[in-house]
């Protein structure tokens, strides 16, 4: 920087020149110095009149220390505009799930009663929403006691009139009547109509989407007075009794392919004793087999053995009767019509056909010995899965 100096002041006192810098009157006179080009330097001249007196600003000397620590800045007008977004969200978010509730509910239902309980182990018997495998959401009453819990109601067999046989009402076997044109009747075991609500299970048939389009291992099964409402059916059912075999894993994970694909109900294809579907153990929750002998037709009880559930039983006449609750057929037995229910259409070969056509059958025969106790006939047959 001196020597930059030097050199100026000896072009203004003109006693110095240099190749190094060229000036002519009027013009502007920029001086770079020599190792320092980052100091430039541009004076207005005139050959007559230079003046020296000022500058430009030298370089910013180096940063002093840091000062003492003021008061905390203020949040940002863009931090509290977030802030105040994100409550939204988390006041949103819980209005949500207020809304939706737990696994079950409404907005939020589980695959079955089962994953509910693995869910919460303190889940209450009563009424949550499923979805199924197909996506179909319906909402049906769930135990969460018997054998761990988690089982789906997914089915119920109501006679609403024991002297209409195959009449209004008969879903489970005919609404058409006794009908050679109609031997599979209405084919409700079998297929996938649903129908009724769970709340109202207990005074009308019932079947929701579930009885098709789950996979389960094992059913359970109440017998539960008719008109029964849904806060009462653990207390009322009188009898309660489950499989714990996984026998539904045979049969593709279900009733209804159990019937469809393996059992089918139909009139003068079967014949009796030789192709009656499977005869499964069960484990009484509620009443034993000694219970069931007593509301067991008298003249059945010698065809019959409790502690079982079984699947379409084939009477001597070649009518398929698709479930015998609690109980099974002994072999070489054929009176099944007076302890299975859900009948097909077709009966044949009998004086008095017309009797056993019905969701209850012949469980109301003009023989009171071979007749059930009005304790059975104005019960309903609730259908469970696990």
């Amino acid at each position: 920087m001196k020597l930059c100096f030097i050199i100026l002041l000896f072009l203004l006192l003109g006693n110095a020149t240099s190749s190094m810098f060229k000036m002519e009157r009027g013009s502007a006179l920029k001086l770079v110095c020599p190792g320092d080009e980052q100091d430039d330097l541009e004076y207005e001249s005139n050959i007559s009149h230079v003046n020296i007196s000022t500058g430009k600003p030298g370089k910013r000397g180096p940063q002093g220390p840091p000062g003492p620590p003021g008061a905390k800045e203020p949040d940002s007008e863009i931090r509290r505009r977030y802030e105040d977004r994100i409550l939204g969200l988390e006041t949103q978010l819980s209005a949500q799930s207020e809304q939706l509730g737990g696994l079950g509910q409404v907005g939020n239902p589980a695959e079955n009663c089962k994953a509910i309980k693995q869910a919460n182990d303190n889940a209450e018997n009563g009424l949550y929403y499923i979805k199924d495998m197909e996506g179909n959401v319906f909402q049906t009453y769930c135990d969460m006691n018997i054998s761990g819990g988690g089982w789906t109601l997914v089915a119920s067999v109501y006679e609403n009139n024991m002297k209409g046989r195959c009449t209004s009402g008969d879903r489970w076997s005919s609404e058409q009547g006794n009908s050679a044109q109609h031997p599979h009747g209405d084919g409700f075991w079998e297929n996938r109509a649903v129908h009724g609500s769970a709340s109202s299970s207990t005074s009308d048939d019932y079947k929701n989407s579930g009885y098709f389009a789950m996979n389960a291992r094992d059913v359970m099964i109440w017998h539960t007075p008719n008109d029964t409402p849904v806060g009462n059916f653990d207390s009322e059912a009188f009898f309660k009794y489950h499989t714990s075999n996984g026998f539904l894993q045979g049969y593709d994970g279900n009733l209804q392919t159990l019937y469809s694909k393996h059992f089918p109900m139909r009139s003068e294809q079967y014949a009796f004793d030789t192709d009656n579907g499977p005869a499964i153990p069960i484990t009484w929750d509620k009443g034993s087999n000694a219970e069931m002998l007593e509301v067991t037709p008298v003249n059945s009880r010698l065809e019959i053995e409790p502690g079982y559930v079984q699947f379409r039983a084939v009477n001597v006449e070649q009518s398929s009767f698709a479930l015998c609750p609690g109980v099974r057929i002994k072999p070489k037995k054929f009176n099944v019509e007076h302890v299975c229910i859900g009948s097909t259409s077709k009966n044949i070969g009998h004086d008095r056909e017309e009797e056993y056509c019905g969701d209850f059958a012949a469980k109301d025969w003009f023989s009171t010995r071979w007749s059930s106790p009005e304790k059975m006939i104005k019960s309903v047959v609730m259908i469970f899965y696990r």
